[in-house]
């Protein structure tokens, strides 16, 4: 792979995780990000982005729901990563589950809920704030099996349909 393409897409908030993630792929050849939506956070981060001159990271704003599939499908990756605190370690973004239904691996924190099924169905790169985002992306890729890859997407979505099953029925 020449070019890992990442992708930021839908709600683009919690400035302080998303400069930190910026920064670790500022200018960083073979690497792309690409930030695509809006947020309270997004004009103050292509903001960073250009007075920084990060050539490596693109802003685009709002998109029609409709063409979520099509704007994701040129990534190779969805960015779901945040900076631990309260709410991220425990949250599960819309984010996750389109990763996994687009098969598009997704990018989370260690130590998070997200992060814990990530690992878990081997879903991704999970990444602790200190680690070498670019060196630990690329060594993913480098053992990447997208059979095993799809088995744990598969194995995942199965457990949500249980999960739903569930619930329906104690609704019931």
């Amino acid at each position: 792979m020449e070019v890992i393409k990442i992708i930021t897409i839908g709600q683009i908030s919690y400035y302080d995780s998303q400069e930190c993630f910026i920064n670790h792929f500022a200018n960083c050849d073979g690497f792309t990000l690409s930030f695509i939506g809006a947020g309270h956070a997004s004009e103050q981060l292509s903001q960073y982005v250009n007075e920084k001159e990060i050539r490596n990271v693109s802003f685009a704003g709002r998109y029609e729901k409709k063409d979520e599939v099509s704007i994701v499908k040129p990534y190779n990756m969805i960015n779901i990563w945040l900076k631990h605190s309260l709410n991220a370690d425990s949250c599960m973004a819309n984010r996750f589950y389109l990763s996994v239904q687009l098969r598009k691996p997704m990018i989370v924190a260690k130590g998070t809920y997200q992060g814990d099924l990530c690992e878990r169905y081997g879903l991704g790169v999970v990444l602790d704030e200190n680690d070498i985002f670019t060196e630990k992306i690329r060594s993913w890729w480098s053992c990447f099996d997208a059979q095993q890859y799809e088995k744990g997407c598969m194995t995942f979505l199965k457990s949500v349909g249980e999960d739903i099953d569930k619930f329906e029925n104690n609704l019931i």
